[in-house]
């Protein structure tokens, strides 16, 4: 296919979202975060309707155009989902540079491809799960308790493959390619979402549910996350049935200082 883009300015995720003057207003900043997520969410679901899985969701991969609307680039990692096997998948791995924002199943994949380790005991697993949490940064917004329950989860999923061959295990993780933009895309929003709770308090707020929705969604069991359309449909049922009166605490030495964070 052929696409012809008009030749306009494009601005960068984080520029969007932190360093236009017009984020200093409060209540545009909130609408800002929750507009590009809804919108990225809905593009996830066509290119999932048409059996592309984006694959590559993160900062660096999403800008937007002068109309203030997010548009996904870098599709040379998708993935068609009705062609994965264990060879498209190798072929895939080897080309990813990083794995911020990718779940736990595909870093067993990495591990399994890369590494050329045939099967998966207890104690490689207990490796995979270790190495997968402490890399997760978003999780230094959670207590210990929480961090240490949720390596024993990853844990607790990965079980079911100890000494299962490479290609059964390959096999069946390939399965759940369907929730993995959904992790991607709630990883980033987690770490927008969870950095503003530092300054200001969202208890009983729209944006600490719209928190429980994300973490979800990155829970280490594929099935236990939803799917896309299930976030969708649970998170017009949030939105709209919500007070936005929370907005008007946030001040804008405070906003500054978030800024700094995210930016930082």
């Amino acid at each position: 296919m052929v696409f012809n883009y008009n030749d306009e300015k494009r601005i960068g995720f984080s520029d969007f979202l932190f360093k236009l003057p017009n984020n200093t207003n409060n209540k545009q900043f909130v609408f800002n975060i929750l507009n590009t997520y809804s919108f990225l969410l809905n593009s996830l679901i066509k290119l999932n309707d048409n059996g592309v899985c984006f694959f590559e969701l993160s900062t660096e991969n999403i800008g937007f155009s002068s109309y203030s609307r997010p548009f996904l680039k870098s599709f040379k990692n998708s993935l068609i989902v009705s062609d994965l096997n264990a060879s498209y998948i190798q072929n895939i791995i080897k080309n990813i540079d990083t794995y911020t924002h990718k779940p736990l199943e595909v870093h067993v994949l990495f591990y399994l491809i890369v590494n050329k380790e045939e099967t998966m005991s207890l104690s490689f697993i207990e490796a995979i799960s270790n190495n997968y949490v402490k890399n997760m940064d978003v999780l230094s917004l959670f207590s210990q308790n929480y961090k240490e329950s949720f390596e024993k989860s990853c844990v607790e999923t990965l079980k079911k493959y100890i000494n299962r061959s490479k290609s059964a295990i390959i096999a069946d993780i390939l399965n759940y390619s369907k929730y993995w933009d959904n992790y991607s895309l709630s990883i980033l929003y987690l770490h927008i979402i969870g950095n503003i709770s530092k300054f200001f308090s969202l208890k009983g707020t729209f944006m600490n549910k719209f928190t429980l929705l994300l973490i979800q969604n990155i829970h280490p069991n594929p099935l236990k996350r939803e799917t896309l359309k299930e976030t969708s449909e649970n998170y017009n049922k949030l939105f709209d049935s919500s007070d936005w009166g929370f907005i008007n605490d946030f001040s804008s030495e405070k906003m500054k200082k978030l800024f700094h964070l995210l930016l930082s």
